[in-house]
């Protein structure tokens, strides 16, 4: 499941399960001795009202690959009233609960509980991480906002440690939030199923479940397995105590949905070797909560695996700011994150801040220092074949007007290129190798000043925590990071690629640029993004994004395409 999955629509008294294809091996197949494992995976919430939580989710171990005869509701879609408690069902659960549930002992209504065999949590702790500093910090469950979950468990220290964090925290917090001191063998068996469950109750809520990746650790050979990252999964959205007839599993919401991998029917949810896609099917904003639901219409042939791993920061929408993509390229939403291009042939798409940013202090006219993070991927129609690419931008206007498509990223024309009153810097993403610009391959960054000629550019990588170099696909679909950093008193303009799967944010950036940035920006400029197709058809994510410094970033963002 490298990609998104959506347990739940806002359909009310639903639970959804999504499910590995294959057994993890938990003990070792010699002694029977439990091994050591870890998992992460990133989630966010989006409910039906943005001060009310619906049930929750949760990441499951299960005997079975899909847990038959589980409600809705406070159940989460692992147990019911008649087998909750009950010492055969051998699961293992760390519940995401956003429903106080008394009968259970909850301590509130946005917590993290570990469970096992039963829907009570045998240690729990309000949703929250403790930061570099020791100090905590609280989260909420159903902001909408991309939460990352890593789950180790050490057989020599008989510990189960659970973490929660915000995606954009450069390092996993050290210090757990929950950590439950229990020898997990009597209660797994030898091989079981990892997956993921959610329900609504009286309130409809959307759980999405993102890329995740596993590590179990043999204790006698000392051998890593690594899953996770090409695994395949089977959704199912149900609705306790119906039965839906074959016309209403693929409808606009039947009783039940059940999508099988590989499985993709016209104008039907599906999954595309494990991922969550939507085919010619849109639904409307809700005008009461304005949760979108479904809406967007991709094309077969983008059959990717990892073709959807993206939506980042779920949120709702401003219906005045935010548009969906039409049908020529221009940028929109997706389920709350941002699609700059769609399935059309040279194309581009723009997405601007609406108000200004301030860039210079008014009394000196330097540049102030600031840093940017955000989240994207890119899914071309051809896996092997990038379209044009994509840039974070600094422009003096809101939306570039006269930009052009293919090589000029939707940020420049041929008439303008290299200009020096254009006053645009770029953080390019290009997946295209264009001799005119000097470009050095079909999968570098670069940073560019009023040009598509970039002054500083690499191969896309990153340097690990040992300083060796590490190659990433811009092309993958896979959720990437990147971070700009400009200091004024260097003078240095930093921009750091990086995989959100890893533990810690690189310590060496990819580029770094000396050069004082005042000449090149305004006082007041505008912040956004850009993105092109050319003879390629692809799809441009841009997700959450946030700020540090001067620099000021609020998420209402006007879309612009051509």
């Amino acid at each position: 499941m490298n990609g998104f999955t959506t347990l739940t629509n806002t359909k009310k008294h639903a639970y959804g399960q999504a499910f590995n294809d294959e057994p993890f091996p938990f003990k070792n197949s010699v002694n029977g001795n439990m091994t050591s494992f870890s998992f992460t995976f990133f989630f966010a919430i989006v409910p039906e009202h943005i001060d009310k939580g619906s049930h929750g989710i949760a990441f499951v171990i299960s005997p079975t690959r899909g847990i038959p005869g589980a409600s809705a509701d406070q159940y989460l879609g692992i147990f019911n009233d008649t087998n909750d408690g009950n010492s055969s069902n051998h699961i293992i659960a760390v519940e995401l609960d956003i429903h106080k549930d008394d009968e259970f002992g909850d301590i509130d209504d946005n917590h993290v509980g570990i469970n096992i065999n039963g829907m009570r949590s045998i240690v729990s702790a309000p949703a929250g991480y403790y930061d570099q500093n020791g100090q905590f910090k609280n989260l909420s469950l159903i902001s909408g906002n991309l939460l990352r979950v890593t789950i180790l468990y050490s057989q020599e220290e008989k510990q189960l440690n659970v973490t929660l964090s915000p995606a954009e925290e450069a390092n996993v917090p050290k210090w757990p939030l929950l950590s439950l001191n229990k020898d997990l063998s009597p209660y797994l068996s030898k091989n079981m199923y990892i997956g993921f469950t959610a329900s609504t109750g009286s309130v409809g809520a959307i759980h999405y479940m993102w890329m995740w990746y596993s590590k179990v650790i043999d204790p006698v050979t000392t051998e890593e397995s690594i899953a996770g990252n090409e695994s395949q999964a089977t959704g199912e959205v149900s609705e306790g105590g119906s039965n839906g007839s074959t016309s209403d599993i693929y409808g606009d919401g039947g009783d039940n949905a059940r999508i099988f991998n590989r499985r993709l029917l016209e104008g039907s949810t599906g999954i595309i070797n494990g991922f969550l896609t939507w085919t010619n099917t849109k639904k409307p904003v809700d005008a009461e909560s304005c949760v979108e639901v479904e809406a967007i219409t991709l094309s077969s042939d983008f059959g990717l695996g990892t073709a959807l791993t993206c939506a980042v920061t779920i949120r709702r929408l401003d219906k005045q700011a935010d548009m969906m993509p039409d049908s020529q390229g221009s940028a929109g939403f997706f389920k709350g994150y941002r699609t700059l291009t769609s399935t059309k042939k040279h194309a581009y798409g723009q997405a601007f801040e609406d108000e200004i940013v301030p860039f210079k202090n008014s009394a000196n006219d330097t540049v102030t220092s600031f840093s940017v993070t955000f989240f994207f991927a890119i899914a071309p129609e051809d896996k092997h074949k990038g379209a044009h690419g994509m840039a974070f931008v600094i422009s003096p206007t809101r939306g570039i007007t006269g930009a052009s498509a293919d090589q000029y990223l939707g940020i420049f024309n041929k008439a303008n290129n290299g200009d020096s009153s254009n006053h645009v810097i770029a953080v390019e993403l290009d997946i295209n190798k264009d001799e005119e610009f000097g470009d050095i391959n079909d999968n570098h960054v670069g940073i560019n000043i009023n040009g598509m000629r970039s002054i500083k550019f690499a191969p896309a990588g990153y340097y690990d925590q040992e300083g060796q170099f590490k190659d990433l696909s811009l092309i993958s679909g896979s959720l990437l990071r990147v971070t700009i950093l400009y200091s004024q008193m260097e003078k240095q303009l930093n921009v750091t690629l990086s995989s959100p799967e890893e533990a810690y944010y690189p310590n060496k950036p990819l580029l770094s640029l000396n050069q004082d940035l005042s000449p090149y920006i305004l006082e007041n400029m505008y912040v956004g993004f850009s993105a092109s197709t050319g003879s390629v058809r692809a799809m441009h994510y841009m997700l959450s994004w946030s700020q540090e410094g001067h620099l000021t970033i609020t998420e209402a963002m006007t879309s612009v395409g051509r």
